[in-house]
């Protein structure tokens, strides 16, 4: 039997070689396919999983290397790490509390900015605001303080930080009742707390209950003993018997501090200060500025050189270091430190040229005039234009005594600086000192033709110009200026000046118009009025007017010859 033939399909063929080959292909593609997806499927796993991790690996590293850079000085790279981090990670806390704590250390207002947004953003966080409290204390922020220390949970006021924050917001606002209380507090909580029981002894040792002034004294007489507050508490102990506030002797404060020495004075004291281990810089200053006081300057300076390296060249070690320099008149050593920094920063060739001046004028001889004036200039001439440093300058020839050169140099800082009304009445007050009339009133009416002068120092201008005997053009406008007649040394200068034209009554007649009491008066006018007083036969008044006046300070001959006519009776006309 035959099977009918079927009718062939296109679709019915059986696969051949390229069929089989074709399908294997395809099979192959599939497998890439899908072996691709799973290892981006994977990736995306480890990135999901992994990056974070990664990224605060990165932060962290970042961190740690912005604190190597702090550590080397350089800031400004360190200052830059932190910021991009805060910048990349807004919400990262501990980076934010490290820029606050950069920007603190260099005293920048922004670190309060970096606190009250780490504390906005983690509220939750006590430390948050207690950094915010202690940033704030050293911007002297009272506000924020107080805001700060508010925020801080119950739990966290157990802490000793925010005690001791309480403490020094009680402080500063002079609250010495709430300041009491947070001593007691932390004292109670800290009994190893020297400093606070050194403040609570402090305090209580000014008390009105004789209980409390008591057990004060004698935990200031045990830190005094040894510790860290032995120079504050002996020095407490001394201030308060030198000011007539604690009814003991040298003697028995040093018993008390030094039991085993009988007989100790203050020459023991003073060496049991200096023996305290590690003294702190302001602990140190702060016996320095003591001996200074007490005439032991000299033994101040010879301490200052036995501490340590770190101690010395902190500013407040180098500015009492010359302040008891000057005061021993140490040259040698007082020009040491202000290379130092202990007045600012300064040209080097400054302190050089105005101590080889000073070495001039000591040695003396027939040049060493002009010498040491030429060399002194050059000490300006290397301030240029920095007021500071002519200011620097100032305080050398106060210390120096050399009036001259003081007058040179405040001359100085009127060109740059004229605005500055100080500076011109100690420039005048210098010119007068040293006998200069002709000078102090050309400096008078310098400053009377700038724009800021106040009408008393016009009045003064033409007091003094009636008196020596230069009445300009200016001085004629002012004595007729209606605006100044109340003013006392303008009223002194039309009596003085219409004195001298012959006219006594008119003069007796101005000088009524000061009413207020005599000791009010700038001594010039007094000596004016007692002068005319004088004139007219009215010694008793003239004598009340003339009252107070030391003749030994008066360095003007105009006023050394108004004062001698007042005592001998003046003759009219010019005095």
């Amino acid at each position: 039997m035959r099977f009918p033939r079927l009718p062939r399909l296109p679709w019915s063929r059986f696969p051949d070689a390229a069929d089989h080959m074709q399908e294997e292909g395809d099979r192959t593609w599939q497998w890439g396919l899908g072996l691709l997806g799973g290892v981006v499927l994977l990736v995306l796993l480890a990135v999901f999983w992994g990056w974070p991790k990664l990224q605060e690996r990165g932060t962290e590293k970042a961190l740690s290397r912005a604190s190597e850079l702090i550590a080397s000085k350089d800031y400004r790279q360190a200052q830059l790490l932190y910021e991009q981090v805060v910048q990349l990670h807004p919400d990262h806390f501990q980076a934010r509390r490290l820029l606050a704590d950069f920007y603190a250390l260099g005293k920048s207002p922004e670190a309060l900015f970096q606190w009250r947004e780490v504390a906005r953003r983690e509220p939750g966080n006590d430390a948050n605001w207690l950094g915010l409290a202690n940033t704030a204390l050293q911007f002297g922020d009272l506000k924020t303080v107080r805001e700060a220390v508010a925020g801080v949970s119950s739990a966290g006021r157990t802490q000793i930080d925010y005690k001791r924050y309480v403490a020094a917001l009680a402080l500063a606002e002079g609250d010495k009742v709430a300041l009491r209380a947070a001593l007691l507090d932390l004292v109670q909580s800290d009994p190893a707390n020297v400093r606070a029981r050194f403040n609570l002894a402090a305090l209580d040792i000014l008390s009105a209950r004789a209980e409390d002034r008591g057990a004060a004294r004698q935990e200031l007489e045990k830190l005094a003993r040894t510790g860290p507050m032995q120079i504050k508490a002996t020095l407490v102990l001394l201030r308060l018997m030198e000011a007539g506030r604690l009814s003991v002797t040298i003697t028995e404060v040093a018993q008390a501090v030094l039991p085993a020495k009988n007989g100790a004075g203050l020459d023991d004291l003073v060496k049991h200060m200096q023996a305290q281990p590690d003294p702190s810089s302001q602990d140190a200053a702060d016996l320095c500025r003591w001996l200074q006081a007490n005439g032991r300057g000299v033994v101040a300076l010879a301490w200052i050189e036995t501490l340590p390296e770190a101690t010395r060249s902190h500013p407040v070690i180098l500015s009492v270091w010359a302040e008891c320099a000057a005061s021993a008149r140490d040259w040698p050593v007082l020009k040491k430190t202000l290379e130092a920094g202990a007045w600012g920063v300064l040209p080097p060739s400054l302190v050089d040229h105005a101590f080889a001046a000073q070495d001039i004028r000591q040695e003396g001889g027939s040049a060493a005039a002009e010498a040491e004036a030429k060399s002194w200039q050059r000490a300006i001439d290397a301030a240029g234009k920095s007021v500071g440093s002519l200011q620097v300058l100032v305080r050398l020839a106060h210390v120096f005594s050399w009036m001259e050169q003081l007058e040179v140099t405040l001359a100085r800082i009127v060109v740059l600086k004229p605005e500055d009304q100080t500076v011109r009445a100690d420039l005048i007050a210098v010119a007068e000192s040293l006998g200069e009339a002709d000078a102090a009133l050309e400096h008078y009416r310098n400053w009377a033709r700038t724009p800021l002068a106040a009408s008393s120092v016009k009045a003064r201008t033409a007091l003094l110009g009636v008196l020596v005997g230069s009445v300009d053009a200016p001085t004629r406008e002012w004595l007729t200026d209606e605006t100044l007649k109340t003013e006392p040394a303008m009223i002194a200068a039309r009596a003085l000046r219409s004195y001298q034209l012959g006219s006594r009554p008119a003069a007796l007649e101005m000088i009524q118009g000061l009413s207020q009491p005599v000791a009010s008066y700038p001594q010039r006018v007094r000596l004016v009025v007692a002068y005319l007083l004088a004139g007219a036969g009215d010694t008793a008044n003239s004598a009340r007017w003339a009252a107070g006046i030391n003749a030994a300070q008066l360095t003007l001959d105009e006023d050394i010859k108004l004062f001698n006519q007042i005592k001998n009776g003046p003759r009219q006309g010019v005095p």
